[in-house]
């Protein structure tokens, strides 16, 4: 049942996104018709933009359901930071990664979670010009691994709804962070955000012991 749900689900997204780029294209034909008129343009625009965020909904669809098929192995986090970073263009942000040669025990969509945190920093964050990425140990056993920017943070109303299906604060789809909880539940992992408002973001990752690989190199007090 699981397979077919997983080919019906892939064939109806890939005639889906056939029929957005036929809209695209119609759509981009009469901008160019209706170039001088701008009200026209306008609303063609916002076609695009509807177009655009239903294509995103659909690569999440796409991404959640691929959750949970990968067998757990060992992933070395700073290569995912510095991979999740090299998915930007020209970004702007400076990035400290402070956890090579740490590995846990994840799969390849360690990579998407930083790249989540690293776009919402680069869309919401404002005034942000940097990131840090490290880990510390936790004295009853385990780590925290942390994500924070410099940027405007998360005012108080809203981190409680931060995890929550489809909340945004930007006109985004409100899935990143959705997904990034439903990673964590995977892995076995707890995710809090405990930054101050106004003076940046702070995602806190408590890791087990038992996910952490090769963890007699990271000795826990």
């Amino acid at each position: 049942m699981n397979e077919k749900l997983r080919v019906v689900g892939s064939l109806t997204r890939h005639d889906v996104r056939n029929k957005f780029s036929a809209v695209n294209g119609y759509t981009y034909l009469l901008k160019k018709k209706h170039k001088d008129q701008v009200d026209i343009v306008d609303q063609l625009s916002k076609i695009e933009q509807v177009v655009s965020d239903s294509v995103k909904i659909f690569e999440f669809f796409r991404m959640y359901e691929q959750l949970g098929v990968e067998e757990l192995t060992d992933v070395d986090v700073g290569t995912a930071v510095d991979e999740a970073a090299a998915l930007f263009s020209g970004l702007t942000l400076k990035v400290v990664n402070d956890c090579h040669g740490l590995s846990v025990l994840a799969d390849s969509f360690l990579r998407q979670l930083f790249y989540i945190f690293i776009d919402n920093t680069r869309k919401y964050g404002e005034k942000a010009t940097s990131i840090k990425v490290y880990f510390e140990n936790v004295e009853s056993g385990g780590m925290r691994m942390i994500y924070e920017d410099d940027g405007v943070g998360i005012s108080a109303q809203n981190k409680s709804k931060l995890f929550t299906e489809g909340f945004s604060t930007g006109g985004s789809t409100g899935f990143g962070l959705f997904f990034i909880k439903k990673m964590m539940d995977l892995y076995g992992w707890k995710i809090t955000e405990e930054g101050e408002p106004s003076l940046g973001t702070k995602f806190v990752i408590k890791i087990p012991g038992c996910a952490i690989s090769g963890s007699e190199k990271y000795p826990f007090a």
